[in-house]
């Protein structure tokens, strides 16, 4: 499971702000994800992705209210 790494310049990042670490991720057939960083793995299905997108959303949208 090859994901291409993100490269982040120092000077347009505050240092405090950089990932120590970068998170590998891995598509499945079975529409999972994969997230992999350092010793930790969390697996996603997807009902998981479909609830942190309505969670997501939602917080966006009280930040605009």
């Amino acid at each position: 499971m090859n994901a291409p790494e993100t490269k982040v310049l120092e000077r347009q990042v505050p240092q405090f702000l950089l990932r120590q670490q970068p998170a590998r991720f891995g598509w499945w057939s079975d529409r999972s994800l994969m997230i992999v960083k350092g010793e930790e793995t969390m697996t996603l299905d997807a009902d998981d992705m479909r609830a942190l997108a309505r969670f997501v959303e939602g917080c966006n949208v009280e930040a605009q209210v």
